[in-house]
């Protein structure tokens, strides 16, 4: 259960960072904020954090993606895409936002986080390029940054996944994103300084230097979290 502010804000998109958490328990956090979202008391919240280790499947994923599932967690999930993970390390943004409201379509809006990601890992001296098929961000090296979302009622869920200090040999348990053999990276082979909280609250920094975005106040949440690791 999370206790939201009283205060209705609907011009000011908001951001809450979660912590680690495991997946489920972050999902119900993206719930309820959907539900406040829908409520009309915002333009959205951006949240963000750590997962425990997890192997969801989207709309898209096939079985045989699996290849191995010790230790993780397995949820089938409605976002789009295919086979992806995440563990600790791993940065996941979760922009709660009424694109309606934003008067942004989809497409535009999956250029828009990728870029500000991007923007986001050149302020870290890290140079990636953007990809729209497959959807996400590479560096020289391998894939660093995931993108998969749902959108319902004009309000997206769902949303990135960024490579930050994660084990990135967990993604030998999965065919991910339908790709074989695939290539990763991550942030610590280039920074071993930056956590996946800082690097969030940068990513926030640059969101709002978009024009989708900048024309509303960036403001922290104020959500007390009860019993959300339950």
């Amino acid at each position: 259960m999370i206790e939201l502010s009283s205060t209705k804000s609907i011009n000011t998109i908001h951001y809450y960072n979660w912590g680690l958490l495991p997946y489920e328990s972050a999902d119900r956090i993206q719930q309820e904020a959907w539900k406040w979202v829908q409520a009309e008391e915002s333009i959205g919240i951006i949240l963000g954090g750590e997962i425990t280790p997890v192997i969801t499947q989207g709309i898209r994923a096939q079985d045989q993606d699996i290849l191995s599932a010790d230790g993780f967690d397995l949820y089938h999930i409605k976002r789009g895409g295919e086979t992806t993970l995440h563990s600790p390390g791993q940065l996941v943004i979760y922009p709660v936002l009424n694109l309606k409201k934003m008067n942004i379509g989809v497409r535009s809006f999956v250029q828009m986080l990728l870029r500000i990601s991007q923007k986001t890992f050149e302020h870290f001296d890290v140079s990636t390029q953007v990809s729209e098929n497959p959807v996400g961000l590479f560096t020289s090296q391998g894939k660093i940054g995931f993108c998969g979302l749902q959108i319902k009622q004009s309000i997206c869920q769902h949303g990135l996944s960024l490579n930050i200090q994660n084990n990135l040999d967990y993604f030998q348990n999965i065919i991910s994103c339908g790709i074989q053999r695939a290539a990763f990276d991550k942030l610590e082979n280039y920074n071993s300084n930056i956590q996946a909280s800082d690097f969030f609250k940068i990513w926030i920094e640059k969101a709002f230097l978009e024009d989708s975005l900048q024309k509303n106040q960036s403001q922290e949440k104020d959500w007390r979290s009860r019993d959300v690791s339950s």
